[in-house]
């Protein structure tokens, strides 16, 4: 091949690799085109359909209940996102984010407080990052940053190590929208003066809110307020007199509403609190409640129980989150007589049919069996009461557990009696069809409940039947070989 034929043919191949070399070029820069505009595009898009929650708690999925309320706003609310610049809690952000992709009403606006002090003055002296306010012409509500996040450090002053943190963000905010667009807010009142056991602060703070007022009443002076929305007595010790009896029967009549949580009395009944009740065609049994059927009680404790919930507004959201509440030392509630037909009755849960109630707690130890003069089950641990009067309609809830709002008892059943207790309060003042279940979501392990029956199948396993399945593979193992 001559010099001229092989300059030639170099020259071809250099062409041919220019040209592969351009059109790759610009093929790579139409696929990158393509996923700008792609970006762009979706850019553009809801965030509901581009954004997809793949935390185990679903902590970035907005409830039913907050879509029903931001759906449904009468006029623009307003939200001012307190932060500076590079502060931005990032779950927060995608918070906002969500509500916006629901609605048009809700208008989010960054303010940050060392550029605009002035325009926050109305609203706070002190404003904080990550703080929120939430308004529209007629009224606001300021949510201060440590609000939006719940702290429990029961479990550090144990072992010095975890702190239990839950994302209260769609609690607070959903709270908020709800009272500026409506501008309602519930009062809750608290019995006092029979020895009734004061409500731990944390669920004071989860009752606040649900925007209901929380405070105390005497009715030994006094009627029951004009506002209250609900009475709340916590395990009185004493009973009622007749006059506070009276006082409350009235307001009741006319369309008050009740939360009662009892314990196994420790001496004589309470007659007029009986008396109370069985207006509602209820009474508690006598002695305290123990199971004799391992699936309905935990910690290998009898009278620790996890009795079976009825479908109901108030538990529907407990069982659908697959919370378990635990009732701790508990009396038995009954139908009292025929019910009129005035009044709908709904158990919210109940035990097992081996249940029983002892009355006498003198010689217990060990397992508990059920004894001649015990009275037998099941029994209903919790009840929802409707009864229709002359215009209104009262509402009643009724708990029978000493420790239902224990925190340690809450904290080992991942909050379910705090749900139950929330879901009691947002039902009996009337926000049944907005707020129930809007609840903070854990960002650290929720706890791991197993009955009795569970835990002793699963120790066999462990410390049973595990290794003797291993031993037996090891000694096949060692025959085979010998035979060879």
């Amino acid at each position: 091949m001559s010099r001229g034929d092989t300059e030639k043919k170099a020259g071809s191949l250099h062409n041919g690799k220019l040209k592969r070399s351009v059109l790759s070029a610009i093929i790579i820069a139409g696929i990158l085109l393509v996923l700008i505009l792609v970006n762009v595009l979706f850019g553009k898009i809801n965030v509901r359909y581009t954004k997809f929650d793949l935390t185990p708690n679903q902590m970035f999925n907005i409830s039913d209940q907050t879509k029903a309320i931001l759906e449904n706003l009468n006029k623009d609310v307003h939200i001012y996102w307190i932060v500076q610049s590079d502060k931005e809690d990032s779950t927060l952000a995608l918070l906002l984010e969500r509500y916006r992709s629901i609605t048009d009403r809700v208008i989010v606006e960054k303010v940050d407080p060392d550029r605009n002090p002035t325009l926050l003055e109305k609203y706070t002296a002190s404003p904080q990052n990550n703080s929120l306010v939430v308004f529209n012409d007629d009224r606001y509500r300021y949510l201060d940053g440590n609000a939006i996040y719940e702290y429990d450090y029961s479990e550090f002053y144990v072992d010095g190590t975890s702190v239990n943190i839950r994302f209260a963000g769609e609690t607070v905010l959903t709270s908020a929208i709800n009272f500026v667009d409506k501008g309602v807010t519930y009062h809750m009142y608290a019995l006092s003066g029979h020895g009734e056991t004061d409500l731990p602060e944390s669920y004071v703070t989860a009752v606040t809110k649900e925007n209901v007022e929380y405070g105390t009443l005497s009715l030994k002076d006094s009627e029951v307020p004009e506002d209250a929305s609900l009475i709340f007595i916590n395990m009185p010790l004493s009973d009622l007199t007749d006059e506070e009896l009276q006082r409350l029967q009235t307001y009741l009549d006319h369309g008050g509403n009740l939360l009662l949580i009892t314990r196994p009395p420790k001496g004589a009944r309470l007659a007029n609190l009986d008396t109370l009740m069985a207006g509602f065609s209820v009474k508690a049994c006598d002695g305290t409640v123990f199971e004799d059927s391992d699936r309905y009680f935990t910690m290998d404790l009898q009278y620790m129980l996890t009795p079976v919930a009825v479908a109901h507004t108030i538990t529907v959201p407990i069982s659908s989150a697959e919370l378990q509440p635990v009732f701790a030392v508990a009396q038995g509630l009954r139908f009292l007589g025929q019910i009129p037909e005035n009044l709908s009755v709904v158990p919210l849960y109940t035990t097992s049919e081996y249940a029983f109630s002892k009355t006498d707690l003198s010689n217990v130890q060990g397992y508990v069996s059920k004894g001649t003069e015990d009275i037998a089950g099941p029994f209903y641990l919790a009840m929802a009461f409707e009864k229709e009067t002359e215009s209104e309609i009262t509402r009643a809830v009724w708990i029978s557990s000493q420790y239902f709002t224990d925190e340690s008892i809450n904290e080992m059943c991942s909050g379910a009696n705090e749900e139950l207790f929330l879901n009691s309060v947002d039902w009996l003042s009337g926000q049944d069809e907005s707020v129930i279940a809007v609840r903070s979501k854990a960002l650290s392990e929720d706890h791991l409940r197993i009955d009795s029956r569970t835990a002793t199948v699963l120790g066999i396993l462990i410390i049973g039947l595990i290794p003797i399945v291993y031993m037996g593979v090891g000694i096949l193992i060692r025959i085979r070989r010998k035979r060879r």
